[in-house]
This record gives C-alpha cells, structure tokens and sequence, in this order.
C-alpha cells in the first residue's frame, strides 16, 4: 500500500479531511467539525507508518499481539501508536485500528470522566489535586507501606 491509498482509505470515514500542518511528508487526518486528529501518515526510515490515536488498554493489547505496531512516533505513547502499514498487518486489522481512533475522536463525544465510585475516595484523600507523578509516587509508597484494603478487611469509608 502506498501514503496516497492510505490516505485515501482514510478519506472515506465520514467527515474526514487531508491536512498537512507539518510539511509535505506528514499527511494529517482529521474531522472536518471538530479539526482533531485521528490518523497521521508519514514515511521514516523507507517504512510506510501510520499514527493512530487508540484507548490505552487497547494500545498495549495490540502492541503485544502485532510487531507491527509500537508506541506512537512524536506522540503520546499511552494514547498514540504507530503502525508499519506494510509490516505484515492483515488491512482488516488496520481498517479496525483507523476505525476506533476515529470514533475516540469524532466529534460530539464527552470528556472521560473517572468512575463516580471513584471521586469520594480520591476527594477524601486529597488526591484530586495533585499531579499525576505524585499521584504515581503517592500509591508506590502507600502499596509498599501497606497491604491492600481487601486484605486487612479494613475499609476507608468507615
């Protein structure tokens, strides 16, 4: 498959549009209502690659199930990945990986929102306001400090 084709076959999801913001060697996709990005295609190294925006849980799914695909290129390595578009990937895999970053980004679709379950608890602990290293640092000291709450039958909200 050449850049024009995938470009193309990008082109054919509902409202899409052609942009190139960062040269002639970046094609962007985007949505025509909102202007977010759901596919950039791009040649490096003499591969054919594309970035493509996708859940997290998903994104280390399918780099775990396809060499074909790693952490995104220049982009957010949890949210963003990069496929080698002829490495091998069957285009039906591929149609479905363009598929659900462009319904991540279609416009209309609210903000994620943690769980509601999970707003008193981080409240009560202050956790709502501090950034996000120190959250990561916060529950590394508390796990090595302490065992879980299901362990000890010991529940915070008593």
């Amino acid at each position: 498959m050449t850049g024009r084709e995938l470009t193309g076959l990008c082109l054919t999801w509902p409202d899409a549009y052609e942009d190139y913001p960062f040269g002639d060697e970046w094609a962007v996709l985007r949505h025509r209502g909102t202007h977010k990005i759901f596919a950039m295609v791009f040649e490096r190294e003499g591969k054919l690659l594309m970035n493509l925006k996708c859940e997290p849980m998903q994104a280390e799914f399918w780099r775990k199930v396809h060499p074909q695909v790693t952490p995104g290129y220049h982009m957010n390595k949890t949210h963003w990945n990069t496929v080698d578009v002829n490495g091998g990937l069957e285009e039906e895999t591929l149609r479905g990986m363009i598929d659900h970053s462009w319904e991540l980004t279609a416009p209309g679709l609210p903000a994620r929102k943690p769980p509601k379950s999970m707003v008193p608890s981080m409240r009560a602990w202050g956790l709502h306001q501090v950034t996000t290293q120190a959250l990561a640092a916060t529950l590394g000291r508390v796990r090595a400090a302490s065992p879980p709450a299901w362990r000890t039958g010991f529940s915070r909200s008593s």
